[in-house]
């Protein structure tokens, strides 16, 4: 669920737990496989998954449903890919589902976070650490086992992760009394404390890791629900941060892909690649669409999830990294997250 279409809730994190069952069905897998999460409507509990190839042809969904019979979730906030495991995100409804891709896809289990509100993943040494907005941490998942180990506390509202060696870096996007905070933190994996601040341009979420820099895209409100946007980098080797304000624009999403070692900023036509001085390059920017949300990037393909009127169906293009529209499919509600599976 991204910052413009949050519904405010007063929550308190409670106690988590897992659940798991035998799959009803299973699906069999291409040899290349490429998943788009859709968020689905707030309440709804409309969030699905969908699969199809490469070039964005036959897709295949709602996959879950087929599985289990049952809805995904509310809100299906991100997708990370462990191995042969998938673990689909829903923020609103406080889950984790896991999908096993090995052979076919089929229904691993559940894992419940109550009132904790998640938001993204990453895996290091079979340990998933989860972000979230109520938990008053980092969630520490066990993912053989499924079981919620540790809890790595830091303050805010905490939005993207990354990691780099045995480090986490994670955007905390708001305050935990919702206002604006402008912080990425460190956290050591070893020591489990938050080692690093850095202040960078206010609302930061998306992260990416692009040679020795993380990049960070900021969205934040005034008063009025103005969107400002801006950029910010941090040097991984001497912590030096670089900063850049957008100023107020609706022409920018929340995300950025890299692109043969240039990240790009999506905006809601396309995406454009980011200078040395973090300006935008126009003149090359990949793609002529209108209502882009999301985007994600798998090898020389860019998929870009476009709505209008945040109802299904919803499209997925894809495009090569010349620009050529390659093909299109539809997909449930408010295409938000991607990921790839090689089988074998």
């Amino acid at each position: 669920m991204r910052l413009t279409n949050i519904m405010i809730v007063t929550l308190a994190f409670m106690f988590v737990g897992c659940e798991t069952d035998d799959s009803k069905h299973d699906i069999s897998l291409n040899d290349i496989n490429v998943f788009a999460l859709c968020e689905g409507n707030f309440g709804a509990g409309n969030a699905s998954l969908w699969r199809f190839d490469l070039e964005g042809v036959e897709a295949d969904g709602p996959i879950y449903e087929k599985i289990t019979g049952d809805q995904l979730g509310d809100v299906g906030q991100s997708l990370t890919l462990v191995d042969d495991n998938l673990f689909i995100i829903n923020n609103n409804s406080n889950t984790i589902e896991v999908l096993n891709l090995a052979d076919e896809i089929t229904y691993t289990g559940t894992i419940d976070l109550p009132w904790a509100g998640p938001r993204e993943m990453v895996a290091l040494d079979g340990i998933g650490y989860v972000t979230n907005w109520y938990a008053g941490g980092i969630i520490a998942i066990d993912l053989t086992t499924l079981a919620i180990i540790d809890t790595l506390i830091c303050e805010g509202m905490t939005e993207n992760i990354v990691v780099d060696g045995n480090d986490l870096y994670v955007s905390v996007t708001m305050n935990s009394d919702w206002t604006s905070a402008n912080k990425v933190l460190r956290i050591s994996t070893t020591t489990k404390q938050v080692t690093q601040e850095f202040e960078v341009v206010t609302g930061p979420g998306q992260l990416k890791i692009s040679g020795d820099h993380i990049y960070i895209a900021s969205t934040y409100y005034d008063a009025n629900w103005t969107t400002y946007v801006g950029l910010s980098t941090i040097n991984l080797n001497t912590g030096t941060v670089i900063m850049k304000e957008y100023g107020a624009t609706f022409s920018y999403t929340s995300d950025l892909v890299v692109i043969d070692n240039t990240v790009h900023y999506i905006t809601t036509s396309g995406a454009v690649p980011v200078n040395a001085d973090l300006s935008t390059n126009e003149s090359q920017q990949i793609a002529t669409l209108k209502g882009v949300y999301s985007a994600g990037a798998f090898d020389e393909y860019l998929y870009f999830g476009v709505t209008t009127d945040y109802i299904a169906p919803d499209t997925v293009y894809v495009y090569d990294m010349d620009g050529t529209l390659i093909g299109s499919t539809p997909v449930g509600a408010i295409p938000g997250s991607y990921a790839t599976y090689i089988q074998n």
